[in-house]
C-alpha cells in the first residue's frame, strides 16, 4: 500500500529502462524471484524492442512457472508467441507448462500444429 510507482509518474530515458532491466535480471539471477517479477512487470511496459520484450516475456514466464504461478505463467509465453510466432523457445516453453502443469495436451498439440502450419 505505501509503494509508490515512480515510473509511472514519469518518462524513463533509454538507458534508464536498460538499467531497470540490468537490476531486474541481477535479482533473477540471484534468486530474488518476488522481486524480479515485480521489476519484469513493471519494465515489460516500457520496452519497445521486440527481441527484448520476447526475453522479457520468457523469463517473467518462467519465474511464474517455477512460483506455481501457471495461469500467470502461460500469459506471458503467449505474448512471445504472440511477439514471435516463429520464436521456438516461446512455443515450448509454453508447451510444458501446458502438458506437465495443466494438463492441456490437446491445447499444446494445437498450439504445436498451428506453429508447423505456420512455418510451411
Amino acid at each position: 500500500m505505501g509503494k509508490s510507482k515512480k515510473s509511472s509518474s514519469k518518462t524513463l530515458s533509454p538507458q534508464q529502462i536498460v538499467d531497470k532491466i540490468q537490476q531486474t535480471l541481477l535479482k533473477h539471477k540471484n534468486g530474488l524471484i518476488k522481486e524480479a517479477i515485480e521489476g519484469y512487470e513493471e519494465v515489460i511496459p516500457l520496452v519497445t524492442a521486440t527481441s527484448t520484450l520476447l526475453s522479457l516475456h520468457g523469463n517473467v514466464g518462467a519465474l511464474y512457472l517455477s512460483t506455481g504461478k501457471y495461469e500467470e505463467a502461460k500469459q506471458h509465453f503467449e505474448k512471445s508467441i504472440e511477439i514471435d510466432t516463429t520464436n521456438a523457445q516461446s512455443h515450448f516453453n509454453l508447451a510444458v507448462l501446458l502438458t506437465s502443469k495443466l494438463n492441456q495436451h490437446g491445447v499444446a498439440i494445437r498450439d504445436a500444429n498451428k506453429e508447423g502450419t505456420s512455418r510451411s
